[in-house]
């Protein structure tokens, strides 16, 4: 390749870093290919001639510069009154065209019965490539190249229509020039290697927020793609993932907008902010110099490259396709150090306000959802006919936590069932103002929102990973295109907590199924990578688009819980989903799926530094404790103030008896106690078992990873105590459980085990072979419970 192509001395290079970045952007591509396609900012040739910011794609000793894209004219012709049946006559301004440049232009007529329109200019012919009319408008796409520049007026007429139903002879337009295309055959016949149309009723017949057409697999090597939409009047569109908007014109009763990306994608696709009626026609364009696919090497596979599915907290140096895990960069489950202070400093920020988003002692701080039908349920499910939510789910659980900010927090379900990603990503989106009128009618605002939880998906994903254009990639794009949309709706907005989605091995749908679900988890790392790389280098993201917190453009963004596990295969933690967990589409989770995301969510915000200081009650602190592999673990240290249900146990003559359900603290982790009452013999008919009973253990280290009960306890007699736990098992992986004191693991009271096999029975051996005990002084403690063996029923415990 020498005598091809040569690259400047890296240790002189100013394109260093661009090179570095430009390699881990190209997230779907393995080593091989990110070699032989590599965006630099100079490359020197033999000659003295340099390409700038280009792609050059190197197959069998050929070079190939990408192709690019200018609008050079839009607009829109609106015949007068009393014509609307005549044929109809617009021209443009006048513009000039390149020498050898391919020219395309999007037509649409407001009425094309009686066929396509016709284009015409003094210098140059246009040939039709395709035409599309799912009735009365009309979008048509016309070619023409010449091999000397132009510079003409464009006539388009269109003919008198055959019926005047409704719609006026109306014409709009877009005209775009690609450079560096395949100049052979006529008229530009060589560029165009494939081309596809679609429309709405091709696509359920139904107005729609968005619209897609998919190519055929690609014709030829370093192609690129141009798409051109009509659509009904929106005040905002938005392109596909990987796209580029190209012109776009003023709307009468029809908009047209081209969409541009320099790789090829068979997908190609656009989003705007009104539900309306569509039709799209796309091309592939071939680059000059381009050959065909099939004379591309095809690389070797990248050694180490697994696809299995591993959840990104567990992944530590393994990958999936190529990519890497962890939560955030560099393998790490820990958030970076930078976005850590940046975080805090936002949480800070956090405070009452007033109606009008002015600080008030008496204002208050909204905590909202936004997402799908799956985040609207975790955050608050409603029963059948009832208005408040289910106890299972997040808000429910919050309620009556004795732990949360009653005061002046207010939280709020914004999230709706069937509205997917794309239909959050524009201000003007109904969502938006379904969600103003919820906050009004609890007497709050817009100007109030100021830390959201985001979870979002897209329907029925087609294209998975390494693809360039997976639907991974798509979702990036979207969730990107709503913080920022996030942010106008929410001046005051500070904070946005991302999750992905839950397992998906089960679906009977396409709705969103794996390896989709899994996917999402990498859209939200990229995300949120992408705020955090752009706020250190200042470059933006192609994918994520502008994410600086420092311009008021964004919030701050971070993880959520993860919520992601393989099936019935416990992750590190212990998490798993199981059929048990989800309702009849095995997509939408039932009561224990609803509550397994609700307890992490509760943890989430009663534990994270960046939640404490507006969602903890006031007296309630936390404090982190950091391991190098995890995400941070925090572990609350609450006072003792109780419900009101609730009432200080006291000992008595050296004893004290504790029932199970009637704890004062209920700390879930991925695993959760939670209060039964289907087996007979429990006193006062009810219990707490650990769930979700899939033969998860926590021998060691309980204290941080196992759910706690807590129940405070007033002593007035110093002395060593005999720890009676009355428990049920149903086999030898449920009989045992730990006791402590005041939060900390007590090796004396731990493991106690043994418990009959469906049967209540009172025992207090640990596994070391000694009775339980427990050194207390006189004084308020709090007697705690951990699951060491999940599916364990505990009813009481005697001191």
């Amino acid at each position: 390749m020498a005598n091809i192509l040569s690259i400047e001395p890296i240790e002189k290079s100013p394109t260093l870093n661009l090179i570095k970045k430009t390699w881990q952007q190209l997230k779907g591509l393995d080593k091989f290919t990110k070699l032989m396609v590599i965006s630099v900012s100079l490359f020197v040739i033999s000659t003295p001639f340099i390409v700038t910011n280009r792609q050059v794609f190197i197959s069998r000793g050929q070079v190939t510069i990408s192709i690019t894209a200018v609008s050079l004219t839009t607009g829109s012709y609106n015949p007068p009154s009393g014509q609307i049946a005549n044929t109809a006559v617009a021209t443009t301004s006048a513009v000039t065209i390149g020498a050898n440049k391919l020219a395309l232009m999007w037509v649409v007529q407001g009425n094309g019965t009686a066929g396509t329109a016709t284009l015409s200019n003094p210098n140059r012919t246009w040939t039709q490539i395709a035409t599309n009319t799912p009735g009365l408008r009309r979008l048509t796409l016309y070619r023409s190249m010449t091999s000397v520049d132009t510079n003409d007026v464009i006539t388009i007429t269109s003919p008198a229509p055959t019926s005047s139903k409704d719609r006026a002879n109306e014409i709009v337009w877009s005209l775009v020039e690609y450079g560096n295309v395949d100049t052979s055959g006529t008229n530009g016949s060589g560029a165009i290697a494939q081309f596809a149309s679609r429309n709405y009723q091709n696509a359920g017949g139904s107005r729609s927020l968005s619209g897609s057409v998919t190519l055929s697999s690609p014709v030829n090597s370093g192609s690129a793609v141009a798409g051109g939409f009509a659509m009904g009047p929106s005040s905002s569109v938005f392109p596909g993932a990987g796209y580029s908007l190209v012109g776009g014109n003023p709307c009468i009763t029809v908009c047209v907008q081209a969409e541009f990306r320099d790789n090829f994608a068979q997908l190609v696709d656009m989003s705007w902010s009104s539900s309306v009626h569509w039709m799209v026609i796309a091309a592939e364009l071939k680059a000059a110099g381009g050959g065909s696919v099939t004379s591309t090497p095809t690389p070797s596979p990248t050694p180490g490259v697994s696809s299995s599915k591993i959840p990104l907290i567990d992944m530590g140096n393994q990958t999936y396709l190529g990519f890497s895990g962890g939560l955030y960069p560099e393998l790490n489950n820990a958030i970076p150090v930078d976005h850590n202070s940046a975080g805090l400093s936002f949480s800070s920020k956090v405070q009452p306000l007033d109606t009008n988003g002015t600080p008030s002692p008496t204002g208050k701080i909204v905590l909202l959802s936004v997402g799908m039908s799956n985040t609207r349920n975790e955050w608050c499910k409603y029963s059948d006919s009832a208005t408040t939510c289910s106890s299972e789910s997040f808000m429910s659980k919050a309620s009556v936590d004795s732990r949360v900010n009653k005061g002046t927090l207010i939280m709020v379900n914004g999230a709706r069932g069937g509205q997917d990603a794309v239909a959050w990503t524009s201000p003007s989106s109904t969502n938006y103002s379904n969600v103003a009128n919820s906050l009004t009618a609890l007497g709050a605002s817009e100007k109030q929102v100021q830390a959201i939880w985001l979870k979002q998906a897209d329907k029925n994903p087609t294209i998975s990973l390494p693809a360039v254009d997976a639907d991974a990639y798509r979702l990036e794009t979207h969730l990107g295109n709503i913080i920022r949309t996030l942010r106008v709706r929410y001046p005051n907005l500070q904070q946005v907590f991302i999750s992905s989605r839950i397992y998906a091995g089960y679906a009977t749908s396409t709705l969103n199924p794996e390896p989709y679900a899994y996917e999402s988890g990498f859209s939200v790392k990229w995300l949120i990578e992408s705020q955090i790389n752009q706020m250190r280098t200042g470059t933006i993201d192609s994918r994520a688009g502008d994410l600086n917190y420092n311009t008021n453009i964004a919030p701050w963004i971070a993880w959520a819980p993860y919520l992601w596990a393989d099936d019935n295969n416990p992750r590190s933690d212990g998490l798993v989903w199981l059929t048990s967990d989800y309702a009849s589409d095995m997509t939408h989770p039932r009561a224990s799926g609803v509550q397994k995301v609700a307890n992490m969510l509760l943890n989430f915000f009663l534990t994270s530094p960046h939640t404490s200081s507006w969602f903890l009650a006031p007296g309630v602190t936390s404090t982190p404790i950091l391991t190098p592999t995890s995400t941070p673990v925090v572990t609350p240290t609450p006072t003792p103030t109780l419900p009101v249900a609730c009432t200080l146990y006291k000992e008595g003559s050296g004893t004290v008896t504790v029932e199970a359900e009637n704890f004062h603290v209920n700390k879930a982790t991925s695993s959760n106690w939670v209060l039964r009452s289907d087996i007979a013999g429990a006193s006062g008919s009810k219990f707490m078992r650990a769930e979700p009973d899939v033969g998860i253990n926590h021998n060691t280290a309980y204290a941080v990873n196992s759910p706690m009960l807590g129940f405070n306890v007033s002593f007035t007699t110093a002395g060593t105590y005999h720890v009676w736990v009355r428990g049920y098992s149903t086999n030898g992986s449920s009989d045992s459980v730990h006791v402590g004191l005041d939060g900390k693991e007590i090796s004396t009271s731990d493991r106690i085990n043994s418990f009959s096999s469906n049967n209540w029975t009172w025992h207090k051996n640990t596994m070391d072979g000694n009775p339980a005990t427990l050194n207390i002084t006189p004084g308020d403690h709090v007697i705690n419970v951990w699951m060491r063996e999940d599916g364990f029923r505990f009813d009481k415990i005697i001191l």
